[in-house]
């Protein structure tokens, strides 16, 4: 399902930031923190191992899960970060 929106991220939880299986998602950063992206299934990945970090502020993430992830499998991105903070997300 398609999905072009802000999403919230809340301090110290992972939280799924794709609403459906996907195979390529763009993720801009619009807070002034560090943001952990995992790819998992649609359970919360149980560590932070293999996962990308992308900076703080207005950095661009856009990529095939395959190629940013290829040992990893699942369909579904799961992003972290220690403080609340908000995450552009569009996927198809």
């Amino acid at each position: 399902m398609a999905f072009h929106d802000d999403v919230s991220l809340p301090s110290g939880q992972w939280k799924e930031v794709t609403n459906a299986d996907v195979e390529e998602i763009r993720i801009q950063n619009r807070s002034g923190y560090q943001v952990l992206l995992q790819r998992s299934d649609d359970a919360e990945p149980s560590a932070a191992g293999g996962a990308l970090e992308i900076g703080s502020s207005l950095v661009l993430f856009h990529e095939r899960l395959d190629v940013a992830w290829p040992g990893a499998s699942g369909s579904r991105v799961w992003a972290f970060c220690e403080h609340e903070a908000t995450l552009s997300v569009s996927h198809a």
